[in-house]
């Protein structure tokens, strides 16, 4: 059974390294907006996929009612990654002064790696 239409576009928007035009070219088939924010939120990954989609400029093809939950969501999700980047550097710093060797691997770190934006 291969992938709906819904699905490849959630990938493609998930992808590293973002492909705009073939995103583009997903928006095109058409897509089921309410199926595709209730699987982006079943993964948690809505916000990533909405940033993929903002900086690919193509928010102006999304639903407006979408586009403003899309919005949402990813403004809490900064806000959330602010605050857990602010806690590991707190953390890591203690450690230090502990003399306690760490090295991050997963998580905000892990994040960051494969996201940098």
């Amino acid at each position: 059974m291969g992938l709906s239409p819904t699905d490849r576009l959630l990938l493609a928007c998930l992808a590293p390294q973002a492909d705009g035009q073939r995103i583009v070219g997903l928006l095109e088939n058409g897509v089921d907006w309410p199926l595709f924010q209730a699987k982006a939120q079943e993964q948690q990954v809505a916000p990533l996929a909405f940033f993929t989609l903002s900086r690919e400029g193509l928010l102006p093809r999304l639903p407006p009612a979408y586009r403003e939950q899309g919005r949402r969501q990813y403004l809490f999700s900064v806000a959330q990654s602010l605050a857990l980047f602010g806690e590991l550097d707190r953390v890591l710093v203690a450690l230090e002064r502990a003399g306690v060797p760490s090295i991050p691997l997963k998580g905000s770190v892990l994040g960051d790696t494969l996201y940098p934006d």
